[in-house]
């Protein structure tokens, strides 16, 4: 008997300690917290890039 078929079988007859919904909720959430902080970052991200981009065509090289 393979191992996995073994794993699948001890899964089936022992289930998970928790909700299924309250999973579900649970990553709803997280998504949503997830993508906030990813969107934050991205954008203090394309800031930096941005400035980086101004300071190196603006000529004289001052980060004023």
């Amino acid at each position: 008997m393979k191992l996995t078929n073994i794993i699948m079988e001890h899964l089936i007859e022992h289930h998970p300690p928790f909700n299924i919904i309250f999973f579900l909720i649970l990553l709803y959430k997280n998504i949503f917290l997830v993508s906030i902080i990813m969107l934050v970052l991205v954008s203090i991200d394309l800031e930096i890039f941005y400035l980086e981009k101004k300071v190196l065509f603006d000529g004289n090289g001052s980060k004023s």
